[in-house]
């Protein structure tokens, strides 16, 4: 509720919480590393809260700011699972689109805007299980509307092998 009546109250107390959870996890790493469980919940808070704030920042139109946010999750990720885990590497994409949106023209960003309402569109049809071969057709249309804006060899147009089972 807040977000919606006041967003930029939203935000700082939203960072405020990235920076509180920041110095947790340095505190921690410095006096209990062996503490495990206290550590990767203060991470988890951390992402969570950073996630949130990368994605507010992006639709405010601060692409540095959300970039550095997903680039931090990715480190955190790292800390945690390693920089070949899967996790990690999701992460270090989401902060790749979030440079690659950077870029695009306001155009191209509403039209993916477009393309992920429609997409709600079908996970609330498909969720109440309401879906009918609209659904379909609408979901091929955010197919070739992400593809048209982001090209054909996006990373959201394949599968990474870890989702795979490869």
């Amino acid at each position: 509720r807040l977000r919606e009546s006041d967003p930029v109250g939203a935000l700082r107390a939203v960072e405020r919480c990235v920076a509180i959870d920041r110095k947790a996890i340095q505190h921690i790493t410095n006096t209990s590393p062996n503490d495990l469980g206290l550590l990767n919940s203060r991470r988890n808070r951390l992402i969570s809260t950073a996630a949130f704030a990368a994605s507010a920042r992006e639709e405010a139109g601060d692409f540095d700011a959300a970039i550095a946010l997903r680039a931090e999750i990715a480190d955190v990720l790292a800390a945690r699972w390693g920089a070949d885990h899967w996790r990690t590497k999701e992460a270090r994409g989401l902060c790749d689109d979030v440079a690659g949106r950077k870029n695009l023209t306001l155009e191209q960003r509403d039209q993916l805007t477009a393309a992920r309402r429609l997409e709600d569109e079908v996970r609330r049809a498909i969720n109440s299980g309401k879906a009918t071969g609209s659904a379909l057709a609408q979901a091929e249309e955010v197919i070739d509307i992400r593809r048209d804006v982001l090209g054909e060899q996006h990373r959201i147009h394949h599968v990474p092998e870890a989702r795979r089972g490869v």
